[in-house]
């Protein structure tokens, strides 16, 4: 076995967390998978695993060497890729980071159609809204919003998304308020989520009966009526077109934010990275989501 071939089944036990599931995944048996990685650690002189009767897990040695190794791999792949016949087919891995935010409404459309589109790229969706390393995590793309302040990273704008403040039938049921009532924000309740600011420039605000972590959660406790709400128009859109929420007009129009895809790498990004890039923001943008 060369060492190629040992340096990608210790890539797969990584990711897998196992030498059972590296093998299952690899289409091999579990002795050939710990053969492999043993004998890549004999010639590393370290060890890169740690082995226990139930977990396996990297060491920090193992921890450094798979991000450099996961990187060089897939360039060589992606090297392989566009030196062949029908080059055109766009091939590799994509592990991608996104938040609660942005997950469910944007991100996921966007994996589904890239996806069936390049059936050939294997690909991984993470969630976190914590801003998380790309290098540490091994991850080739974050969709973020908001300010960026991580220079490393190469990062390109996908475009603004707008926001309102909407209400449900239930809430102006519950309070007796018409719609044009509502607009007068110092007589509702408001939901709001810890990283906003202000609802509405320009206006006094209510009182504020429930404050959650994200605009997700800010939407789920709209639609139950608990009060109004300032969130994406993206994450809405269905539930405006079903009438499950209203909008409301305020005076002074909410802040649109941007919306960013990153990436970790210098030079030469693979092709699976560059594709799905270009592939969301014209989706994003096509479907009214972003605002060049």
């Amino acid at each position: 076995m060369d060492r190629l071939a040992r340096i990608e089944m210790f890539i797969r036990v990584v990711e897998e967390g196992s030498f059972s599931a590296a093998a299952r995944s690899l289409k091999t048996t579990q002795p050939t998978v710990s053969k492999a990685v043993a004998e890549l650690e004999q010639q590393l002189k370290t060890r890169l695993v740690h082995r226990t009767t139930r977990t396996l897990s990297p060491t920090e040695a193992g921890a450094a060497y798979y991000k450099r190794v996961k990187r060089l791999v897939d360039l060589l792949y992606e090297a392989d890729n566009d030196a062949a016949p029908g080059q055109d087919v766009v091939r590799g891995r994509l592990r991608v980071n996104t938040s609660a935010l942005l997950a469910g409404k944007l991100v996921m459309p966007a994996i589904a159609a890239f996806k069936l589109a390049h059936p050939s790229v294997a690909i991984e969706v993470e969630m976190d809204d914590r801003r998380i390393d790309l290098v540490e995590h091994a991850t080739d793309v974050a969709v973020r919003v908001g300010s960026l302040s991580d220079s490393t990273l190469r990062v390109r704008r996908a475009g603004t998304a707008s926001s309102g403040l909407f209400v449900s039938p239930a809430y102006l049921a519950r309070t007796g308020l018409k719609l044009a009532e509502a607009s007068d924000l110092a007589r509702v309740h408001f939901v709001r989520y810890a990283a906003q600011n202000t609802l509405a420039r320009g206006k006094s605000e209510g009182q504020v009966s429930l404050t959650v972590s994200n605009g997700l959660l800010a939407r789920e406790a709209c639609l139950a009526g608990v009060g109004v709400a300032a969130v994406p128009d993206f994450l809405v859109a269905d539930d405006v077109a079903s009438g499950l929420l209203l909008r409301i007009e305020p005076d002074s129009p909410l802040p649109h934010f941007e919306v960013s895809l990153l990436h970790p790498f210098p030079h030469d990004a693979p092709r699976s990275v560059t594709s799905f890039i270009e592939f969301a923001i014209a989706m994003w943008r096509e479907r009214g989501f972003l605002q060049a």
